[in-house]
């Protein structure tokens, strides 16, 4: 299965890993990470 994957997803297009910044150009702030959105976000995932 690994060697499936490596062939299949190993040598993927540029353009499918390859950051952009569109966040930053359509709301005019930077993108957040995840880590930093669920740290926002903790009280939301408390029971």
């Amino acid at each position: 299965m690994i060697g499936f994957l490596l062939e299949v997803y190993g040598n993927t297009p540029e353009v499918g890993r390859t950051v952009v910044d569109t966040v930053n150009e359509v709301t005019g702030h930077p993108a957040r990470t995840f880590a930093r959105w669920a740290v926002e976000h903790t009280n939301a995932f408390k029971a």
